[in-house]
């Protein structure tokens, strides 16, 4: 585990598991969330949100505070999915190869020469 403050609980052994602790300040390193998977899918969320505000403010000629008012959970569900799905497997797998977790590069080249994204047959209702 990392040392998240939550998981300072588990640091008395009650089972016949034993839990590891990752050193401070290396999940980064270790990872591959925390190696640029969530920063890549922050960053287009952003840029997906403020899109929205553009079209709102200046092609729709609503003021800021009413563009926000009128952005939705389900704006922000939809807004998640895109993001989500706009991440590539290759970013993906360069996180992975960042953290030398594996060799998950070689492993997976074979597997995302073909498409195997099931997500694109999903339609998310507007």
């Amino acid at each position: 585990m990392d040392n998240f403050s939550g998981h300072s609980h588990y640091r008395e052994k009650q089972s016949n598991i034993e839990i590891l602790f990752l050193p401070p300040n290396t999940t980064s390193k270790s990872q591959p969330l925390d190696a640029g998977i969530i920063k890549a899918f922050k960053d287009r969320y952003r840029k997906n949100l403020h899109e929205y505000l553009l079209d709102e403010t200046i092609e729709k000629k609503n003021d800021l505070a009413s563009a926000l008012r009128k952005y939705s959970v389900l704006d922000a569900i939809n807004n998640v999915y895109e993001s989500w799905n706009s991440l590539s497997s290759l970013a993906i797998i360069n996180c992975w190869k960042h953290t030398q977790i594996s060799n998950v590069y070689e492993e997976s080249v074979d597997v995302f020469d073909v498409d195997h994204n099931y997500s694109n047959n999903i339609s998310v209702p507007e």
